[in-house]
């Protein structure tokens, strides 16, 4: 079983405490079923991507998105600990990135 604890500092930032759970179950075969449609958006954070248990499959997964699927990808303040060649795949197919000035 995996949680989440926001903390929040005095300044409005928000460090996270995290345990990974059932998301590090996720294989190459549950991606396969889920199959979006042109037009549709998917929305790919950059902590499932950390993971070397899952990082490879999502990446091939979104690689695999057809064209009109538009793809937005937000890297996390992680950013730095997801592996270069897995990162380079997903920014191939990022249609729109979205992250602040540390993250750039």
């Amino acid at each position: 079983m995996g949680f989440c604890v926001v903390l929040v500092e005095s300044s409005g930032e928000r460090p996270y405490v995290t345990a990974p759970g059932a998301e590090l179950t996720l294989t190459p075969a549950d991606l396969a079923t889920v199959v979006p449609a042109e037009g549709d958006y998917v929305f790919l954070s950059g902590y499932s991507l950390v993971y070397p248990e899952i990082g490879p499959a999502v990446a091939t997964w979104i690689s695999g998105l057809a064209p009109g699927v538009v793809g937005s990808f937000d890297p996390a303040p992680r950013v730095l600990d997801i592996d270069a060649a897995i990162l380079d795949v997903v920014l191939a197919r990022t249609d729109w990135l979205l992250l602040n000035t540390v993250e750039a």
